[in-house]
């Protein structure tokens, strides 16, 4: 073809050569389309961003945890007769408390007892009892190594800045859970019993490991 073309065109080889290719490249386009080998065109929306801000957000983004803990239990205890009690205090003057999270486990027999854990909140002097939740005892799993248990309240609850958490389980020899604490926070926080009347500090220098849940 190239001989033919340079008789009746008295052109270098390479000249066309270089038209052959823009023929051939041509035909091509032509085939399949002038946009083939374009770029895709750029959004002047930001559809990612657009995305992110209608996408519902999870309930753990409406959620702040109170802890003390560094979440590496130091040892365990089960109370008969008494109660496990920690202290919290809010970011805000007030906050709902949608959950808390307790880390132990339950013994005694397989099956778990057919009663209810109390948690009672009590004000800062422990004198009113803010809300009681029921929950059954169930929930906590009798495991050989202690684990976070989650605890909903059935609607979020209103409280003041400074509060306390009791856990209530009836302890006995055959049933009850042994609920971890934390040495790292010297014990500050925490008391054994169930109201300001009898109430003392813990004998293990730590803290019960337990969380609050709190709902924007």
């Amino acid at each position: 073809m190239f001989s033919i073309l340079q008789d009746r065109f008295p052109v270098s080889y390479r000249s066309l050569a270089q038209v052959a290719k823009v023929v051939v490249l041509g035909g091509i386009l032509a085939c399949f389309g002038s946009n083939v080998f374009a770029e895709q065109p750029q959004s002047t929306d930001d559809s990612s961003d657009a995305a992110k801000k209608e996408k519902p957000a999870s309930a753990g983004s409406h959620s702040l945890v109170l802890n003390y803990s560094d979440n590496k239990p130091d040892g365990k205890k089960s109370i008969a007769g008494s109660g496990e009690m920690i202290r919290f205090e809010l970011p805000g003057d007030t906050g709902r408390v949608r959950a808390i999270k307790v880390h132990g486990t339950r013994y005694g027999y397989p099956q778990a007892p057919q009663e209810d854990i109390e948690v009672t909140l009590l004000s800062e002097d422990m004198a009113e009892t803010l809300h009681t939740e029921l929950v059954p005892y169930s929930l906590f799993k009798r495991l050989k190594q202690a684990r976070w248990t989650f605890i909903p309240f059935k609607v979020p609850v209103e409280l003041p800045k400074v509060f306390w958490v009791v856990l209530q389980f009836n302890a006995e020899r055959t049933k009850g859970v042994y609920v971890s604490y934390d040495t790292s926070t010297k014990g500050a926080y925490s008391r054994i019993g169930n109201s300001e009347e009898d109430a003392k500090e813990t004998d293990f220098g730590g803290d019960w490991m337990v969380q609050v849940l709190l709902a924007k």
